[in-house]
């Protein structure tokens, strides 16, 4: 067998064993569930545990505080936009909801 051939068939199935060691991805519903659940007081550390990195992050602006922002869907699947306001001891001061960008 060529090196070539032998190439093509190794690589897709390691592709596959990297695949198979990643966590399972978390439904845009449920992930947005999570969102709405974040309560004034949770620190980044929970935030991240609970509803994954945000997708983007604005700030730190004068006063320290931090939005993080996430793109998803919420349960009855219209597009939302959550941001989740932090201080700058990193705790959440509050969770915004936009729907139908």
């Amino acid at each position: 067998m060529s090196l070539h051939r032998l190439l093509l068939l190794l690589v897709p199935a390691g592709g596959l064993a990297a695949c198979n060691s990643l966590p399972a991805p978390v439904s845009t519903s449920e992930q947005a569930e999570r969102l709405a659940a974040v309560q004034r007081g949770e620190s980044e550390d929970q935030v991240r545990a609970d509803v994954g990195r945000a997708y983007t992050v604005a700030g730190p602006d004068a006063a320290g505080n931090r939005v993080w922002i996430y793109d998803t869907y919420d349960p009855w699947g219209e597009h939302a936009e959550y941001d989740v306001s932090f201080d700058p001891q990193g705790d959440v001061t509050g969770v915004t909801s936009l729907r139908g960008k």
